[in-house]
């Protein structure tokens, strides 16, 4: 993980160095299109990462654009960056399994790298590292595919999906509601990829399944009985937890799960299956 956070905090940071340049060649020929593009959550797709050789990497991360990062550089990364003329490209936070870290992105010898900065309790931001970074588009910008770089240069890269974006601010009920218009419009797999807790599928993906087999488990007779308990569980307040970030419901319709738990984690509620 902390190979990750060096390679797209290194990418931000260049991209805030020149911001009053011309982008250059480089920029111009798409890398602007990969700076907005990169913004957003995206999810590890554990199945092709393993394909590609790079198990093990975080679960999600999400780039948010911060104009104010230029500012808390290392002055010696400014320094440099400076001397060899790189474009800046975007530059922001970046989220790893929810630990928040400062990245530029940048392009050098050709190539999209990421920069990424750590800082510790008010210290000044420390670079911790550079890596790789290619997009390749989809029919749509909900099929967008992530690779990032975790190793050395030719290291196998980590492939990210792009998080499909659940509505925010909904209280658990209209949550449970959500989930039932998915499932009823015959969207098993947005389904998953919405609501499941993102510990959860990737515990199960690591164990060997696919988002297609997960949702292929929302069919028939298990669906219309899933489907009554969240209509259930939708009409009834839930019992909180301390902390106000789970809730759960008794399952009273006789039939599925002994309960409904959600797990609210950065501003969204996810069903947990455990």
């Amino acid at each position: 993980m902390a190979n990750l956070l060096a390679a797209v905090v290194l990418c931000f940071t260049c991209a805030t160095l020149l911001p009053a340049q011309d982008p250059g060649p480089a920029a111009k020929n798409g890398e602007g299109a990969l700076a907005r593009a990169l913004l957003g959550s995206w999810r590890l797709d554990a199945e092709l990462s393993r394909r590609l050789g790079a198990d093990g990497r975080a679960a999600r991360v999400e780039f948010r654009s911060d104009a104010a990062v230029a500012s808390r550089l290392p002055a010696a990364t400014v320094a440099r960056l400076q001397q060899q003329q790189l474009p800046v490209l975007q530059q922001g936070t970046m989220l790893v399994d929810g630990s928040e870290h400062s990245f530029v992105l940048t392009v050098q010898q050709g190539d999209p790298m990421v920069l990424g900065f750590r800082a510790d309790a008010g210290a000044p931001l420390a670079e911790v590292g550079a890596f790789a970074v290619a997009l390749a588009r989809g029919k749509d910008a909900g099929r967008d595919l992530l690779l990032l770089g975790v190793g050395e240069p030719g290291a196998a890269m980590a492939a990210y999906t792009r998080e499909v974006a659940a509505k925010r601010g909904l209280t658990p009920q209209a949550t449970v509601t959500h989930m039932m218009q998915l499932l009823e419009a015959g969207k098993a797999r947005e389904f998953v990829e919405t609501y499941a807790a993102p510990d959860d599928l990737a515990r199960l993906i690591e164990g060997g399944r696919t988002l297609d087999d997960l949702a292929a488990r929302f069919t028939g007779d298990r669906l219309q009985t899933l489907l009554a308990v969240l209509d259930s569980v939708s009409k009834a307040e839930p019992e909180w937890n301390q902390a106000r970030d789970e809730v759960k419901w008794p399952n009273t319709t006789g039939d599925g799960p002994k309960e409904v738990k959600l797990k609210l984690v950065d501003g969204r509620w996810y069903l947990k299956d455990r």
